[in-house]
């Protein structure tokens, strides 16, 4: 079984460079994709030979440049991909530790455990892997997913099942990968192992996109879901997750104003169905910004 690790960075030239050093040694195929950073991340990833580097000319946004690492991975004959952001790093033997999940439970994907804490790099905590957490497993994982959690973040998996239906023009990667690989796979393992280290850096900091396009992203995917899951037993979970999520999204706006105050205060005293105007709001709010 062949590993790749695909890296993606914008303008990260103070982390990339031990994301990169995070993975050498550790027996898979390194692949780092530059989406077209204007600091010294090219540079950076240039000092690195064992690595292999991807250049993009025009900056698309980290869902496009995952797809580039995953395809070249592909290409190299890789039977599974972990995904690591420029400013994170990897556990000294997280390849080793996802070859033995994946050969013993048969996993088409798995979802580690991430240490991440807002006041502090966490990247210095960097140790070998736990093997004495528990392993959980879903042969239902789109509805693990929609019930229970709502899952993003760190994955390794199979690359058709992780990338197959993500919507390339999408800018929150995060979740488009997640949907893919809860929609494709088979069955998916889940550990608190912690295999991802993460630094101090702004979260989709990775993303040059604006906002307004991050919330217009949220609106896309749910979107793609809702048809499939509102007749489910878990479509009530999903519509309050999703309702959470853009009003998480409508809060981070910096120029809120007094519509966006209303609005708030309409969503928060309105009906128990609050998925179409969850849409609604991430809607109003997507047009309102590139109106204006």
């Amino acid at each position: 079984m062949k590993f790749a690790i695909v890296i993606t960075c914008y303008n990260k030239e103070c982390f990339v460079g031990d994301a990169i050093r995070s993975s050498l040694g550790q027996g898979a195929e390194i692949f780092v994709v530059d989406d077209f950073s204007t600091d010294r991340s090219r540079s950076v990833i240039a000092n690195f030979p064992g690595a292999i580097a991807l250049m993009h000319t025009r900056n698309l946004g980290a869902t496009a440049a995952t797809r580039t690492g995953v395809d070249a991975a592909v290409a190299a004959g890789a039977d599974q991909v972990i995904l690591l952001d420029g400013d994170d790093v990897l556990a000294p033997d997280a390849v080793e530790w996802y070859r033995e999940v994946v050969t013993r439970y048969d996993a088409d994907v798995v979802f580690p455990g991430v240490r991440r804490l807002p006041d502090r790099d966490c990247r210095g905590d960097a140790t070998p892997c736990d093997r004495n957490l528990p392993i959980r497993l879903e042969d239902d994982p789109m509805g693990y997913w929609l019930a229970e959690g709502y899952i993003s973040g760190p994955v390794c998996g199979q690359p058709g099942v992780l990338i197959s239906s993500v919507d390339p023009g999408n800018v929150i990667q995060d979740f488009e990968i997640a949907y893919s690989a809860h929609l494709n796979a088979r069955r998916i393992a889940y550990s608190q192992t912690v295999t991802h280290y993460c630094s101090m850096a702004v979260p989709g900091q990775n993303l040059s996109m604006e906002l307004r396009k991050k919330i217009h992203g949220y609106t896309r995917l749910f979107l793609r879901v809702w048809p499939a899951v509102k007749d489910k037993q878990y479509a009530a979970n999903y519509a309050r997750r999703a309702f959470r999520r853009c009003l998480w999204a409508y809060k981070l706006h910096r120029d809120i104003g007094l519509r966006g105050r209303l609005i708030l205060k309409v969503m928060a005293n309105g009906p128990k169905s609050r998925m179409p105007l969850a849409l609604c709001i991430a809607v109003i709010s997507w047009v309102h910004d590139v109106t204006r």
